[in-house]
């Protein structure tokens, strides 16, 4: 049987398609800013719209499938934006390059993708290194009500049917909730047909989910100021009825 021409990548972006707003809005938090650093960068989603606005652009991928299929769509780019943007190998935990930055950016719930407090404050303390004094470390994650811990498994659902390239492609989610550990692990099933044949492929995303004041502790350990925290990319204000938390955060200016 001839094997599915879908990589792993090639699938996670078939559905991760971002949340509504949200290359707009990181887009108009760079504006006019010099060097910006995307952590977890995956296959590169906001890098070439950060590059219209800000003279250099770095991605940080520990992936090596996330980064090969990166480096892939940036060779489709003009030579223009080619130069403006860098790929890296890297792990967010530790981290660091050689051009102090403007603004680090953590999108789409990758910040969940650290799973013990230590982690993200070894994130957050390598952020606070690379930045320059009053940079800005900008995040984006879903909103957890502490009323879901009530929440009970459920059976894989069908989430997407999805028609690619003369394929269907069916997919399911499966997730795996601990509340008293906050993880919410989900794996995601592809069942791909081409009419013929079918295969199935999948991966799975382990999270541990945050509330509000616990980031904004840690923020405040590794010398941030948090200066704003919106609900959706379309709403400054937050509440605990929100969808999403979208921080804004400053480091703070070192003493003369």
């Amino acid at each position: 049987m001839s094997q599915h021409p879908f990589t792993i990548p090639d699938l996670y972006d078939l559905l991760h398609c971002g949340t509504p707003g949200d290359t707009a809005f990181y887009r108009s938090q760079c504006d006019g800013k010099q060097t910006i650093l995307e952590l977890a960068c995956g296959t590169g989603r906001h890098l070439v719209s950060l590059s219209d606005v800000t003279d250099q652009v770095y991605g940080l991928e520990l992936s090596d499938e996330m980064l090969a299929r990166a480096q892939q769509i940036l060779a489709q780019q003009p030579h223009t934006v080619q130069e403006k943007i860098t790929l890296l190998q890297g792990d967010m935990r530790s981290f660091a390059i050689e051009a102090p930055c403007d603004a680090i950016l953590i999108p789409y719930n990758s910040l969940y993708c650290l799973l013990t407090e230590e982690e993200v404050l070894q994130c957050f303390h390598h952020a606070n290194k690379q930045l320059r004094d009053g940079g800005e470390l900008l995040s984006d994650v879903y909103a957890v009500d502490p009323a879901w811990e009530s929440f009970e498994q459920t059976e894989p659902e069908l989430v997407a049917v999805i028609e690619e390239n003369g394929y269907q492609i069916e997919i399911y989610e499966d997730r795996h909730w601990l509340p008293t550990e906050q993880r919410l692990d989900a794996t995601y099933r592809h069942i791909i047909h081409d009419g013929q044949h079918s295969w199935s492929s999948e991966y799975t995303i382990p999270q541990r989910y945050l509330f509000r004041e616990q980031i904004e502790q840690m923020l405040d350990a590794t010398g941030f100021q948090v200066r704003s925290c919106w609900g959706d990319f379309d709403d400054p204000t937050w509440d605990q009825e929100s969808p999403h938390m979208i921080i804004n955060a400053n480091k703070l200016r070192r003493r003369p």
